[in-house]
């Protein structure tokens, strides 16, 4: 049934739309608004819809609003049935009037936070938080520093190149890999703490173990016409705290969270206040 009226509406409203009859647009207009399709008593009309329809072509506004409807049909059948099955003794008043108010409550306090909320974090606080709260950042899971480089095992002087890499002859290293690396995981990432899944996933998969990456050295493996050199720097196993650089983005958060607190606190303890200076608050007792 309700089908048969949505395809009635339909097709009334592309006759207007593809004729483009001015004069019958305004008698409905006149006559009263288009009703485009029912769910028992809920009704939806073609002004509730009409400033939503962005269409390119006369066959695409009639795409929109099907589209549409049968989304305003699913939606309200199920709403049609919560309502019916809601539990009589729950007042629905009183949830609509909270979850208001905690809507109301919240974007105010984010419009404060915006406002007020001092999001500069120096490192020396970083430093301060990170002494005193060591405890809470014990690793999950081992870490480590390291650099993986990727070479075809047809370049040449691939054994001089080993060896200045257990060496760490800088200079001679950064040439041969400028010339020959297909995959450098960059020297700047050397400084930078990762687990060890993150450099598991960027060597050929099953090749290469997780105790390769449990203590400090070199390591060269060949691989289906490669060869993978990885140089690891320092290791931090779990249960171990980890060293501030990896823990910042970390501490920087938290510190915020704290900020917000403190701010709202402070606003809505001053907000009291004066409410309460003002005689605006007044417990009524018998």
């Amino acid at each position: 049934m309700v089908k048969g009226n949505v395809i009635v509406c339909l097709c009334f409203l592309g006759l207007i739309l593809v004729s483009g009859c001015e004069l019958m647009q305004k008698d409905q207009i006149k006559e009263g608004d288009l009703l485009l399709a029912s769910v028992e008593d809920r009704r939806l009309y073609y002004s509730d819809i009409e400033g939503m329809l962005t269409p390119i072509s006369e066959q695409d506004s009639i795409s929109q609003l099907n589209n549409y409807i049968q989304a305003w049909i699913s939606r309200n059948v199920v709403l049609n049935e919560a309502e019916k099955k809601f539990p009589q003794d729950v007042d629905i008043d009183k949830l609509i009037e909270d979850y208001r108010s905690s809507l109301l409550l919240h974007n105010y306090r984010q419009a404060l936070i915006q406002k007020d909320l001092d999001t500069i974090i120096t490192p020396s606080q970083e430093q301060e938080y990170y002494d005193k709260n060591k405890d809470q950042f014990l690793l999950a899971d081992d870490i480590c520093r390291a650099r993986i480089i990727k070479i075809s095992d047809k370049a040449r002087r691939i054994e001089r190149f080993y060896r200045n890499w257990q060496r760490n002859d800088t200079s001679a290293i950064n040439k041969y890999i400028d010339e020959n690396a297909l995959f450098d995981s960059k020297v700047e990432d050397q400084n930078e703490w990762h687990s060890i899944e993150h450099y598991l996933s960027l060597l050929p998969e099953n090749r290469f173990k997780t105790k390769d990456f449990s203590k400090k050295g070199d390591i060269q493996k060949h691989n289906d016409q490669f060869e993978y050199f990885v140089k690891v720097f320092e290791c931090k196993s779990k249960n171990e705290v980890p060293p501030l650089s990896y823990v910042r983005e970390q501490i920087r958060r938290v510190i915020i969270n704290q900020r917000k607190k403190n701010l709202l606190d402070k606003i809505e303890s001053n907000l009291y206040q004066t409410y309460l200076t003002s005689k605006k608050i007044k417990v009524h007792k018998n």
